[in-house]
């Protein structure tokens, strides 16, 4: 452009543009909304932005590549970025019928197919079409399309138009008419608010103006000043700020970087732009594009002392705040199965009015649907756990919220569990929104009070590992922006057994009773159990399995008093003997201490038989409690013989009982009753028959 400016006074090469919207569009447009509409933004809203004015002082402008000028006489005029491409126009000549050269370069070290390719290198090069000047161009990515703007109309028809680009072929696909009586310089896409911004050529005053989606102008800043140049180029923005290139080419005043303000409609600043020291006879700057927030990145043509022609792009790093976002929420999760139109309970006791519904797949909530006050449900998130499918973005229909819950009418959107917002928030988090300066850190701390826990945490879309980071997140070198999610979800409480009493199995107790006729073959006991077993055939068809393992719990507790009793008798017994054995012992040893008083008396005859019949007198009664001990030893031996015999044939007859118990449970006609949820207070379940039970079964044993 600056060539063709200064075209009949001086032989100028044109110079490209710089223009940079900084700091938050979005926050000035927030305001005018409040102001107009009456909105009640939150002081806590804060955006991602340049930090300030100061961040122009002394940019420092690093090369990060560079490539040769493909034409004798090209100039790369206008530079613009897409996902995965940095694009070039490079102007060939002021002829319409030469055709420019339009460049894409690898934006990223791998392609838009997650290949690896070398960053920055040439990805492709197209040389078909003629776009005028081809003076600035920007990317939109709602439309996948690219506008440039033309500055001349060297095609009378071109006036007041731009040329649509497709990214992908880099071919022209057709032109759109903006104005008449003026020419378009730059242009810019803004995509928070869908709109365009441009700048108009001398005949329109060089002029700033925004433009709706339909490019149809919506305000205009009025005419702005090129000082210190002499026209403009073009430009690029972030948030409130424009980063516009003045033409200056052939002034001897250097290269700058002009600063406009939209909140303050009007310029601020002029940056000096120093390309250092290449060689190079001259430079000439001429476009601008924001690669990534705060990074801009403009391409410079070199003209060697020698006539050799290269592009050097520059890159310098701003000051920038980004934003980190953190939220919380507590969920109450109730479960659902996957098949058929099914319905999630909820407690609407306890739901905002904005409810959120949540999904756990793995372990993990995710946003799953938004309902209204109304209960109509608005929109299912990507992500969701739908039937081994995702849920995409949208509306779900006429699915209804209500006390009920919420029924899909769509397998599709038929989530299998539901999360409630509750009002009582589970934890403390570091919430709100932060703007933290580029390269430092940012600690996320969250905090679950009593009875809560903290159920995930989500960083930019992804998961953390609680394991590792339990109560604290750090994100370091922030070079974007971040989001941070966590949940709190109330405690699971082990589910109570069923209050109902159980179907019991024949007691131990019940069964003693039964065949209590000691015959010699048992077979009266045997047919006691027979019968007993017809008469309890119909209860065990419907006992569930909840009485059987209480009939099992019976058997062994009743095994357990039988090997008590019997280690009691052994104990009895041995215990008999002893005191025995120790009266013996006393009666022997009074004796022998007598005898020597007794012969200590004169020999008389009668002394001497009185004597004699003593002794034959105590070997009598030490031969009787002899006898007496063999056969109280004999006696024990057959009680304990009995008795183990007995408690044997006990223990078979409840054995075969159980075991037709088990044979008559028909499993599948079990019910199965459905999980109960119950609040986190839920009073603990009555099992209060369940021990009288206990008690009356340990009375019937102790009584036999």
């Amino acid at each position: 452009m600056g060539r063709l400016a200064h075209k009949g006074s001086t032989a100028l090469n044109l110079r490209g543009g710089f223009l940079s919207f900084l700091k938050g569009f979005y926050r000035a447009t927030a305001l005018l909304l409040a102001v107009v509409l009456f909105v009640c933004i939150s002081a806590a809203d804060v955006s991602a932005e340049i930090t300030g004015d100061d961040a122009f002082n002394n940019m420092q402008w690093d090369i990060v590549f560079e490539d040769n000028i493909q034409s004798a006489h090209g100039v790369i005029q206008s530079i613009c970025c897409t996902d995965y491409y940095i694009i070039t126009i490079e102007n060939t000549s002021e002829d319409p019928n030469q055709p420019d050269t339009v460049s894409a370069y690898y934006k990223l070290a791998y392609d838009e197919n997650g290949n690896d390719v070398e960053q920055y290198s040439l990805a492709k090069r197209v040389n078909d079409f003629d776009w005028e000047h081809g003076n600035g161009m920007t990317y939109n990515p709602r439309t996948n399309e690219i506008y440039v703007a033309l500055y001349t109309a060297l095609r009378p028809e071109n006036a007041g138009c731009i040329f649509v680009m497709d990214p992908d072929t880099l071919s022209f696909k057709n032109s759109i008419k903006i104005a008449d009586g003026y020419n378009i310089l730059g242009i810019e896409y803004l995509e928070d608010s869908d709109e365009y911004m441009i700048i108009t050529n001398d005949s329109g005053g060089y002029s700033i103006k925004r433009l709706d989606a339909n490019f149809q102008i919506i305000d205009d800043f009025g005419p702005t000043s090129t000082s210190p140049g002499v026209n403009y180029q073009d430009f690029c923005v972030d948030g409130d700020y424009l980063l516009i290139s003045p033409l200056t080419f052939g002034m001897g005043i250097g290269e700058y970087v002009n600063i406009f303000s939209i909140s303050r409609r009007g310029m601020i600043q002029s940056a000096y732009f120093n390309p250092g020291d290449q060689g190079a006879q001259h430079y000439e700057p001429e476009s601008i594009c924001e690669p990534e927030p705060g990074v801009f990145l403009m391409p410079v043509t070199a003209t060697g002392y020698d006539g050799s022609m290269y592009v050097y792009f520059y890159q310098t790093v701003l000051p920038y705040y980004f934003t980190v976002e953190v939220t919380s929420q507590t969920v109450d999760t109730a479960t659902l199965s996957d098949s058929g139109n099914e319905k999630l309970p909820y407690n609407a006791d306890t739901m905002k009015t904005e409810l959120s519904g949540a999904v756990r797949s793995g372990g993990n909530v995710k946003t799953a649907a938004t309902a209204a006050a109304d209960g109509k449900v608005k929109s299912a998130a990507a992500g969701a756990s739908t039937n081994g499918n995702t849920a995409a973005k949208g509306s779900i229909g006429n699915d209804r919220l209500n006390r009920n819950g919420l029924t899909a009418s769509d397998d599709k959107y038929n989530v299998s569990a539901l999360a409630a917002i509750m009002e009582d928030t589970g934890g403390s988090v570091t919430e709100g929104s932060a703007q933290v300066l580029r390269g430092t850190g940012y600690a996320v701390n969250y905090t679950p009070k009593e009875g809560y826990e903290t159920s995930s945490v989500f960083v930019d879309g992804e998961e953390i590992d609680l394991e590792e980071y339990p109560d604290r997140y750090v994100i370091e070198n922030i070079q974007e922006n971040h989001t941070v999610d966590v949940t709190f979800a109330v405690k699971p409480t082990p589910i109570p057994t069923p209050t109902e009493k159980p179907q019991e199995i024949t007691k131990p107790s019940q069964a003693e009773s039964i065949g209590t006729d000691e015959s010699v073959d048992g077979k009266s006991g045997e047919n006691a159990d027979a019968s007993g077993k017809d008469s309890k055939k119909g209860e065990s068809d419907g006992a569930s399995s909840g009485g059987f393992l209480a009939g099992l719990g019976s058997m062994f507790s009743a095994i357990g008093g039988l090997i008590k009793g019997a280690l009691s008798a052994v104990g009895g017994f041995f215990k008999g003997i002893g005191s025995l054995i120790v009266r013996g012992l006393r009666v022997i040893g009074s004796f022998f201490a007598g005898i020597p008083k007794f012969f200590s008396k004169p020999a008389t005859k009668s002394g001497k038989t009185v004597g004699n019949v003593f002794i034959k007198v105590l070997l009598a009664i030490l031969g009787v409690l002899l006898i007496a001990l063999g056969i109280s030893f004999v006696h024990v031996q057959q009680v304990r013989k009995k008795k183990a015999e007995e408690s044997k044939r006990k223990r078979e007859r409840v054995r075969r009982q159980l075991e037709a118990e088990i044979e008559a449970i028909d499993l599948d006609s079990i019910p199965v009753p459905p999980p109960t949820w119950q609040k986190p207070d839920a009073k603990k379940p009555n099992t209060k028959k369940q021990e009288t039970g206990k008690k009356k079964q340990k009375s019937k044993s102790s009584s036999k």
